[in-house]
């Protein structure tokens, strides 16, 4: 072949392979650009530790309300992504996955789904980074006096459902004299002294506030020294397996006075766990699984279709689910992934949740209803639905 012709041939295989590399990126292009974008939510919850089995149903909750947003066609042309961290329910390690799930993972919005002293620990983390987050089942009144702008707060807090769990107990007859079963720290401690200034406003009389430490094998240093008091009723703020524990020793030592608690009391968990002890407990709910309205039906239905291992949601789960929507809310109104955007966008939030509007608060507070329920055969009996607001 001469040299001319062979040149000539470099040169013409060299511009087809120059288009063929134009087009192939072009068209990588177009393929990129119509990917849906992805918005990720990074999770702060227990899933080993002490609060392992509250976090297997916060995390199967948060993953349903991600799938249901996605499904449905995700958001302005986004799509949510779900990424968990192990906090082990303790304020440092809380600290330090927030960290890693901001700085590496680099998510738009965190679920601070724990125990209030870990929520209080991770609270900083965002406000430090203009990462918006929202507690999910932390109850702790003090939250939402942080002065933190981007920590929001869908679960109502103890201080919003103590008066009227008070003025409830404080109704049935005989009641004056009532016992504290506290676990031993920022919730039990604070929502405890709350709850005792609300009983001792409407006559009660309390002797103590007892303390317990969480997954103790017995209680019975507690429990005894409650039923020797002699009081008519009995508050317990505890997770439900401890609870179970000290519902048995109360009935065992032979008290026959009322038995309430917040959350836990009325969990599907504590039912089953506390068997007939369980029967005629009163308990004041931020959520409770057997809520009469189509949407808690419809997310009771999916929830067991899902996780068909799981006892029937409870506040954990309710909690999760809330929030998720929020964001998806929040995300909607900002249309775009960027954290200060949505931070603005939730406090413009407004819609109809499971358990009444979500819609915050200059405190960044929403305020659903709460509901006092009584345990009948095996179920918690809603008697009340009280509004927050």
């Amino acid at each position: 072949m001469q040299r001319g012709v062979l040149v000539n041939v470099r040169r013409g295989i060299s511009v087809v392979l120059t288009v063929f590399l134009t087009v192939s990126l072009a068209l990588s292009s177009v393929a990129c650009s119509s990917r849906p974008k992805t918005i990720k939510i990074g999770m702060v919850v227990a899933t080993t530790g002490s609060k392992a089995f509250e976090g297997s149903q916060q995390t199967a909750a948060a993953r349903m309300a991600v799938d249901e947003v996605n499904a449905a066609g995700g958001i302005n042309g986004m799509t949510l992504q779900l990424i968990v961290q192990d906090s082990q329910a303790k304020p440092s390690e809380g600290v330090s996955v927030a960290e890693k799930l901001i700085t590496q993972d680099k998510v738009s919005v965190l679920l601070s789904s724990d125990t209030s002293s870990v929520v209080k620990a991770v609270a900083p983390v965002g406000q430090k980074y203009g990462i918006p987050m929202i507690a999910t089942t932390a109850t702790a009144p003090d939250i939402t006096d942080m002065n933190n702008t981007f920590m929001f707060r869908t679960i109502p807090h103890d201080g919003m459902l103590s008066a009227s769990f008070a003025d409830f107990i404080m109704k049935q007859p005989g009641v004056k004299k009532v016992g504290f079963l506290l676990r031993n720290d920022d919730w039990g401690r604070q929502s405890g002294a709350l709850l005792k200034a609300e009983f001792e406003k409407r006559g009660a009389i309390v002797p103590s506030l007892e303390y317990f430490q969480q997954g103790d094998a017995s209680f019975l240093v507690q429990t005894t020294k409650i039923k020797n008091q002699g009081v008519d009723a009995v508050v317990i703020l505890a997770l439900a397996a401890d609870a179970a524990v000290q519902m048995k020793e109360f009935n065992e030592l032979g008290f026959k006075g009322i038995i309430s608690g917040l959350g836990s009391l009325a969990a599907d968990q504590y039912i089953k766990m506390a068997g007939k002890y369980a029967e005629n407990n009163y308990c004041a709910n931020q959520y409770v699984y057997t809520i009469d309205n189509t949407l808690n039906k419809t997310f009771v239905t999916s929830y067991m279709k899902a996780n068909p291992n799981l006892p029937f949601p409870d506040k954990n789960a309710w909690g999760e689910y809330t929030a998720v929507k929020a964001f998806a809310e929040a995300i909607k109104i900002a249309k775009s992934d960027k954290p200060d955007k949505i931070r603005d966008a939730l406090t413009k939030v407004k819609f109809e949740g499971i358990t009444g509007e979500i819609a915050f608060d200059a405190k960044l507070q929403a305020h659903p209803n709460i509901y006092i329920t009584v345990n009948k055969a095996g179920k918690p009996e809603v008697l009340a639905a009280v509004p927050t607001k």
